[in-house]
């Protein structure tokens, strides 16, 4: 069945929806919506049946996808730990006796992007719920947080050759050396691709930019703006899609003595498993060192 130019359609409506709303979940709905209903002779209700049963549904039960939710949700309960037993609190007085200035509390920011790039998702849960205290006492808004941690996270791991992304993009390169019939090291393939990773490059350089050249344009110049004369961190009617359980958890003390005994945890948990799965291609050369560095990057 061929749709020509209306192809594109799913996709349109997905994204204007989710700059019209601000909220991406129902936005993707309507998009697989619409496509099911176009692939069902444009029936409404045959398309709403086949969003769940074709793609919905199929997709929650993807051994990938169910372990990303689980791997989420698993973070998520780290990150509420982290911060229960005092660890952010712990990370953000460190940083805090130490910056003095906005510029500075973001270049922090930026700089523990950088240093947490074992996975994107740990990257950004640790980074925004150790950050935002420090950023928030120097009025800067919520949008430029987000855009920091956002575009230090990813782009790090795909950089630096030992992350959860390695293994994935290795997987990828794989597939296409089996269909190709190529027969070479998929990690070593993957080492030569990081000089044209061009985004990831361009986005963290971007980042340090738009921080010591106060180069803020469009929507986060005005909150910019906004969070330095008002105070108002978060625009008027904003809803951070974070959970109330992760920005209102309190420590359980004042001076925590194990606080960043879950980060170690962590790290060396991802270190041994890429260890494992990989069969040490990833980490044959580097563990020790890797483990000394995460050892003294979360110990403050």
């Amino acid at each position: 069945m061929e749709f020509g130019i209306l192809a594109l359609l799913p996709p349109v409506v997905a994204i204007i929806l989710a700059i019209l709303t601000r909220n991406v979940v129902p936005a993707l709905f309507a998009g697989v919506f619409v496509g099911a209903t176009m692939i069902n002779g444009w029936n409404p209700l045959l398309g709403l049946y086949a969003s769940f049963e074709q793609f919905i549904i199929p997709a929650l039960g993807d051994e990938w996808n169910a372990n990303v939710l689980i791997y989420c949700g698993l973070f998520g309960v780290l990150i509420v730990v982290f911060q229960t037993t005092g660890g952010a609190q712990a990370l953000a007085n460190a940083f805090a006796n130490r910056i003095r200035s906005r510029k500075g509390a973001q270049a922090s920011t930026g700089l523990l992007g950088l240093s947490l790039f074992i996975d994107d998702y740990f990257n950004a849960l640790t980074v925004g719920s150790v950050m935002r205290s420090i950023t928030d006492k120097l009025r800067i808004s919520r949008e430029k947080l987000a855009y920091i941690v956002d575009s230090t996270s990813a782009p790090t791991c795909l950089l630096v050759p030992v992350s959860t992304w390695v293994v994935y993009v290795m997987g990828l390169i794989g597939t296409e050396f089996v269909r190709m019939d190529i027969d070479r090291s998929e990690y070593l393939m993957y080492l030569a691709t990081i000089p044209f990773n061009y985004y990831a490059i361009l986005a963290i350089f971007t980042v340090f930019i738009v921080i010591f050249l106060r180069f803020d344009y469009g929507p986060m110049a005005k909150a910019e703006l906004r969070a330095v004369k008002t105070g108002k961190l978060i625009r008027d009617g904003g809803q951070p899609p974070a959970a109330d359980e992760i920005t209102a958890a309190q420590p359980a003390t004042d001076t925590p003595k194990f606080a960043t005994l879950s980060c170690q945890c962590s790290c060396y948990s991802h270190l041994f498993h890429l260890f494992s799965y990989g069969q040490g291609i990833i980490l044959k050369t580097a563990l020790s060192l890797r483990l000394v560095k995460l050892t003294v990057e979360c110990r403050f």
